[in-house]
């Protein structure tokens, strides 16, 4: 998340209904979590499965 001075404001600009409509998301579940130690920050590398599969 990008940190902004002023608390207030949003942190992106906002898109469009249709721009919302042409994004890519799907629901996932994280399998794996990795620290990425040469990070400038805490960061870490996720690794999620997509599969259309519910257990």
């Amino acid at each position: 998340m990008h940190v902004t001075p002023d608390p207030l404001k949003p942190a992106a600009p906002e898109i469009n209904v249709g721009a919302l409509r042409t994004s890519d998301i799907r629901p996932g579940t994280v399998v794996r979590a990795q620290t990425i130690e040469l990070a400038r920050g805490p960061a870490c590398k996720l690794a999620a499965d997509y599969s259309e599969t519910r257990t």
